[in-house]
């Protein structure tokens, strides 16, 4: 996770999701697909979505499945 400050992961992608969790900068976490925007990872026991800006390493319109 890359930026300067939390990063929000949500339950589901787009504007459907509710808020679960929140990952530091600096927290490595496990890249499971990305679908526009958004990227579903893993970390720290929590599954969810995230902004693809926020990750470090994956370009922007890279399909990742």
């Amino acid at each position: 996770v890359q930026g300067d400050g939390p990063v929000d992961v949500f339950n589901d992608s787009g504007d459907r999701g509710r808020l679960i969790a929140r990952m530091e900068p600096g927290v490595i976490a496990q890249l499971q697909l990305c679908e526009g925007g958004q990227c579903r990872v893993n970390a720290g026991g929590y599954n969810g979505w995230v902004e693809r800006k926020n990750l470090w390493g994956v370009y922007p319109n890279e399909e990742i499945q």
